[in-house]
């Protein structure tokens, strides 16, 4: 499968949505929805990837596998390497991070469009955004948002949804002044948005030492890849009779990312405690 198949998929979906006013308690929705999210994460873990996000056969030379990871202690980036003979494919960090974000983006629309979901349910990843717009309204985010990356054009509009600046999230070189004094912040895949530079000042003190720490957008999490990860590898097809648990596979570190992951409202957040804890699982 491949990222073409994905984007077929999700066109699928969305044109059943706007027949059935978005889900409208159809179970058939539902399945698919699952079913599309199964796609996009199976074309993570083979080497279909390669096509699908455009990587050229230089970026993806077959590793030996032998050996034990060697752990570099300096600056330098490191190349992900099990223990097992054989051979892997490298995935670039830059295709990682377009396979999280498209990731990340799809899960937020299916969990916000599951109807056996309450507010309360949804409150932990998005708890900045539902006390800004409705849960409508931020399914329409969602889908618009989706549907721009998957068309690889910018996403326009949505002044009222904001970036929420959580543990320094976006201020290594995301967020701006303009000549008016306000605040912004602009990344690559959409328009410039308002900051909330403070965004757990009026929350409980549970919620505060729930969400302590430093925290990453998209684009600083990327920063931090670059600076530790050179590649990442994914088996390819043809080996897949071997066990996957003893190969570091991309689709695994995806998920644990979006398990820990909080919406900032124009970019997901990831907390560094949690990215360097991922990281280290699999380089075991």
């Amino acid at each position: 499968m491949t990222i073409e198949s994905m984007a077929h998929a999700v066109a699928s979906l969305h044109d059943k949505l706007v027949e059935s006013d978005r889900l409208s308690n159809d179970t058939s929705i539902m399945t698919q929805l699952q079913e599309t999210v199964k796609i996009c994460l199976h074309s993570i873990d083979n080497s279909d990837i390669a096509n699908g996000l455009d990587i050229t056969e230089k970026t993806l030379d077959p590793i030996s596998r032998t050996g034990n990871l060697e752990t570099n202690t300096s600056c330098s980036p490191l190349v992900l390497q099990p223990r097992e003979s054989g051979q892997v494919w490298l995935i670039p960090v830059s295709s990682f991070i377009e396979q999280l974000h498209v990731t990340c983006i799809y899960q937020g629309f299916l969990a916000l469009s599951d109807n056996s979901l309450s507010l309360a349910d949804l409150m932990t990843p998005f708890r900045f955004l539902l006390a800004t717009v409705d849960r409508n309204r931020l399914i329409s985010f969602f889908e618009a948002a989706l549907n721009a990356r998957l068309s690889q054009q910018r996403l326009e509009g949505w002044d009222d949804i904001p970036f929420f600046s959580l543990g320094g999230a976006g201020t290594k070189s995301t967020v701006s002044a303009t000549c008016d004094g306000m605040t912004t912040y602009v990344g690559r895949f959409h328009e410039p948005a308002r900051v909330i530079k403070d965004p757990l000042s009026d929350l409980s003190t549970r919620v505060k030492e729930d969400l302590d720490g430093d925290w990453l957008d998209m684009q600083d999490l990327e920063r931090l890849l670059r600076q530790k990860v050179q590649h990442f590898i994914a088996l390819p097809l043809q080996s897949s009779s071997r066990s996957s648990e003893k190969n570091i596979g991309v689709a695994g570190l995806i998920k644990r990312l979006v398990d820990k992951a909080v919406c900032l409202g124009r970019s997901p957040g990831f907390r560094r405690y949690d990215v360097e804890k991922a990281l280290l699982s699999n380089w075991h």
